[in-house]
């Protein structure tokens, strides 16, 4: 499985880059609707779980628990899936709770889970730079650093998208 989110700069609320891939997951369960242990991703998308024909109420427990228990959620929820493959793109964007989310993720217990983030360095904030480094104490991370083209591999790639030799103009 492959699920796919993304930050955006316009801060669309918290945890955006966990929005996409979670609905994606559910949509795996007959109807959208989680099984009862996964109750408690009514705390991400409101509405979205309903559990015994019953909609999703969220509690009131102190904040600290509320994180701690929509984390364990969408940990079950992507243990449930199989060999799953997260895809995360600008990051560099994300806001402190889907950067939470992502070293809790990064520190759970899932062999089935294999994380990909997308990073554009001149973008990262000294408070996103310090969550990505917590990353590396969570899990084995990979850095993987990609440069522009140069010009022949962009003549290259242009005459392979055209299909046949094209002028320089």
């Amino acid at each position: 499985t492959v699920l796919r989110g993304r930050s955006t700069p316009h801060r669309l609320g918290a945890y955006e880059a966990f929005i996409e891939p979670v609905r994606t997951a559910l949509g795996r369960f007959d109807g959208g609707s989680a099984p009862g242990g996964l109750r408690d991703l009514g705390r991400l998308i409101p509405g979205l779980v309903e559990t015994d024909g019953g909609a999703m109420i969220p509690s009131l427990a102190d904040p600290a628990v509320e994180r701690r228990l929509l984390f364990e959620a969408v940990s079950t929820l992507l243990a449930l899936g199989g060999p799953t493959l997260l895809l995360l793109d600008d990051l560099h964007w994300a806001d402190a709770g889907a950067l939470a989310l992502l070293a809790f993720l990064a520190g759970a217990d899932l062999p089935n889970l294999l994380i990909i983030g997308t990073v554009r360095s001149p973008d990262v904030t000294p408070s996103t730079s310090a969550a990505l480094a917590e990353l590396r104490r969570q899990c084995s991370v990979v850095r993987v650093e990609l440069a522009g083209l140069t010009g022949s591999e962009l003549a290259r790639l242009v005459v392979d998208v055209a299909g046949s030799p094209v002028s320089d103009a």
